[in-house]
């Protein structure tokens, strides 16, 4: 599952005696990635011209979470442009690359209604639903508070706390599914 936020602002000085531009460009990237053992079982009841098939699945493993912060700033004033590492939301204080592995278990169902419309055309459908818990996803890291000194340019002495901050974040991924089908055969 993998999951990007990127942002970006350009702003531009209307003063004539103090012309600039500044760009802003931040990215907040999410992936995680299941590694585990699936185990499950399929039951099919037949009746005449239809059949109903349940299938329940669960795998035990390991979900790795990755988060990439990124965000720089570009000032140009008078011609001359000056790079900055940090935006607004993404600042030295959480710029970088986190990973960790979290246990995951991870069930799925599913239904399936199968017709026999002729003796070699049959339709089906079906639905599907997977829970993934424990994911970390890019918006869910943004932390909100931002201390206005670290904005570019940092002002020094540094006043206040160092914000924002990167926190794990969590939250719950489901995943649902239609299938249709149709088998034609001589």
């Amino acid at each position: 599952l993998r999951d990007r936020v990127a942002m970006g602002e350009d702003l531009t000085s209307l003063l004539t005696n103090a012309p600039g531009s500044f760009a802003i460009r931040e990215g907040f990237d999410s992936k995680n990635r299941f590694r585990g053992l699936q185990l499950g079982f399929i039951y099919q009841a037949n009746f005449r011209r239809a059949w109903l098939e349940s299938m329940l699945r669960i795998a035990i493993g390991t979900n790795r979470q990755s988060v990439s912060i990124r965000g720089g700033t570009a000032i140009t004033e008078f011609g001359e442009t000056e790079n900055y590492t940090g935006g607004l939301r993404a600042q030295r204080t959480n710029i970088g690359d986190y990973k960790r592995d979290q246990f995951a278990m991870v069930p799925e169902i599913g239904l399936t209604a199968g017709f026999r419309i002729t003796k070699g055309r049959h339709a089906t459908f079906g639905y599907t639903v997977l829970y993934l818990p424990n994911v970390a996803r890019a918006g869910d890291q943004i932390d909100r508070h931002v201390n206005r000194n670290l904005i570019p340019e940092e002002q020094v002495p540094l006043e206040g706390p160092l914000l924002p901050q990167f926190q794990w974040v969590e939250s719950d991924y489901w995943a649902h599914g239609i299938n249709l089908g149709a088998e034609f055969t001589y």
